[in-house]
Order: structure tokens, then C-alpha cells, then sequence
């Protein structure tokens, strides 16, 4: 059996993230530290490259309807160790 491929959000992968933002029809600008994606219907805002390519497959996937749901919000919260008073589990 074949191992699965490993990767890791580090620096290796902003310049494979831009080139794919370009592929994907953006134009990636910084502005100040930000890093900005611009395209006819839309513009993204983040930290880095990665980022931006995050929050672009999150509107080619949802669309203007992104925002999440109580229930996914509900999974991140158990994902993360947070009970419902929000305090962090041990």
C-alpha cells in the first residue's frame, strides 16, 4: 500500500498557493502585510498566499452563502476542545 502524501502548511508551499491563485484567474497583491486576491467577482484578504488560496476554496465550494452553519460551527468548537460555556477542555 501506497503512503499517503504528506504536506505542510510552511513556506515551501506560498509559491505554489500563488501560482494557483493566478491559475484560478486572481491577481495577488500585497498592501501593507496584507495579502490581497482580486478577481472581476471578488476580493480576499489574508496573512499569506495560503491563506488566500484557503479563502478562495472556500467560495469556489460555498459560494456567497460561506459563512458556517451552528453545526459546523459546533464541530470546530468540539475539534478545538471548547465545551459549551467556552472554556478549553483538558
Amino acid at each position: 500500500m501506497k503512503e499517503p502524501l504528506h504536506l505542510v502548511a510552511a513556506a515551501n508551499t506560498s509559491a505554489p498557493a500563488l501560482a494557483t491563485l493566478h491559475r484560478k484567474g486572481y491577481t495577488v497583491s500585497r498592501v501593507g502585510d496584507e495579502y490581497r486576491a482580486e478577481r472581476a467577482d471578488r476580493c480576499l484578504s489574508a496573512d499569506d498566499p495560503l491563506q488566500l488560496l484557503g479563502l478562495a476554496a472556500i467560495l469556489d465550494e460555498r459560494g456567497k452563502d460561506w459563512q458556517p452553519s451552528d453545526d459546523e460551527i459546533q464541530a470546530l468548537l468540539e475539534l478545538e476542545g471548547i465545551d459549551d460555556s467556552g472554556a478549553k477542555r483538558l
